[in-house]
């Protein structure tokens, strides 16, 4: 599959709680993050609507939103989790799709000055898994799971309480973008 089309963020700085060491475990350091979604854009040119197309602005919070409550160990489950986020396959209702995105991360001071870290994923929607759960008039989509961290894309009908994360993850925190669906990062 071949894109013509492709919405870029670029250069957008995070200070958030991500390395392995245990510095890296207490303090905030700036991570730098490159976004490339593919899709097709004529009907946003067409129509030249915000609703054909993807909110940049909305990715932003949303990406700084998995970045900083990730509490990420590694580079490559952060840009997963974002990717995931990204690309995985959205309800009929949506006007577009993204049909891949990719998303580099570098940590500029890891090495000290001498040499960036970096580490970039790219998926297509196609190959994502997504789990879905249903309860009430409830749906949860799990986009990306690891051992202890989990994007989850719920969407919500009517006035049903958005129920707990699925196990094992105890803890949660939510992102309402004002729509019928929210981002939710779980972790153990």
């Amino acid at each position: 599959m071949s894109f013509k089309d492709t919405i870029k963020i670029s250069d957008f700085n995070v200070e958030c709680i991500i390395g392995v060491l245990p510095r890296e475990r207490e303090v905030k350091q700036k991570v730098i993050i490159d976004i490339d979604m593919f899709l097709d854009l004529s009907l946003a040119a067409e129509a030249g609507k915000i609703e054909r197309t993807v909110d940049y602005a909305l990715v932003a919070r949303e990406v700084q939103f998995i970045m900083e409550v990730g509490n990420f160990e590694l580079l490559e489950t952060a840009a997963m989790a974002i990717v995931s986020w990204l690309a995985s396959p959205v309800p009929t209702a949506h006007l577009f799709s993204v049909e891949a995105a990719e998303v580099r991360i570098r940590k500029p001071k890891a090495l000290d000055g001498n040499g960036v870290p970096q580490v970039c994923i790219k998926r297509f929607s196609k190959d994502l898994k997504v789990e879905t759960r249903r309860t009430n008039n409830v749906t949860q989509d799990i986009l990306f799971q690891s051992d202890r961290i989990a994007i989850i894309r719920v969407y919500h009908f009517g006035s049903s309480d958005i129920p707990a994360s699925p196990s094992p993850f105890d803890n949660y925190k939510d992102f309402n973008n004002n729509s019928r669906d929210l981002l939710r990062v779980a972790w153990k």
